[in-house]
C-alpha cells in the first residue's frame, strides 16, 4: 500500500489546479482510492474535478467532478490503474471566491 498527502492552495480569484505525478507501486494493478479536505476558510464551498490517466494519455479515464464543503471529507473515487506512470490533475473554484483556501487530497494504493 502506498499513501501520499497533497495539499492545494487556490489563487488570488479562488481557483487552483494541480498534476500530480503518481507511481503506485507494482506494474501489474493497484486502486487508487482519492479523498479530498477543505480545511480553509470557514463558510467556503469548492467546485472541483479529479482525473488520473497515463502519462502518456492513453488509456485516459472519466473525469469525475465533486462538491466540498468547509471540514467536509469527501470520497472522490477508486480508479483501477495497470501501469506505473500516471498522473492525477485536479481543477476547481471556490464558492465564494476565496485566496488561499486550503484543500488536502489523500491517495491511497491498494494492491
Amino acid at each position: 500500500m502506498r499513501k501520499m498527502t497533497v495539499e492545494v492552495r487556490t489563487d488570488a480569484n479562488g481557483y487552483f489546479g494541480k498534476t500530480i505525478p503518481f507511481d503506485p507501486p507494482g506494474a501489474i494493478g493497484a486502486t487508487v482510492r482519492l479523498t479530498a479536505t477543505l480545511l480553509s476558510p470557514f463558510a467556503t464551498a469548492l467546485w472541483g474535478d479529479v482525473d488520473i490517466d497515463t502519462r502518456d494519455g492513453a488509456p485516459s479515464s472519466r473525469k469525475r467532478t465533486f462538491v466540498l464543503w468547509h471540514s467536509e471529507a469527501v470520497a472522490l473515487g477508486s480508479w483501477r490503474l495497470d501501469g506505473d506512470a500516471n498522473i492525477i490533475v485536479l481543477n476547481g473554484k471556490t464558492k465564494p471566491t476565496r485566496a488561499n483556501a486550503r484543500l488536502v487530497i489523500e491517495i491511497e494504493a491498494v494492491l
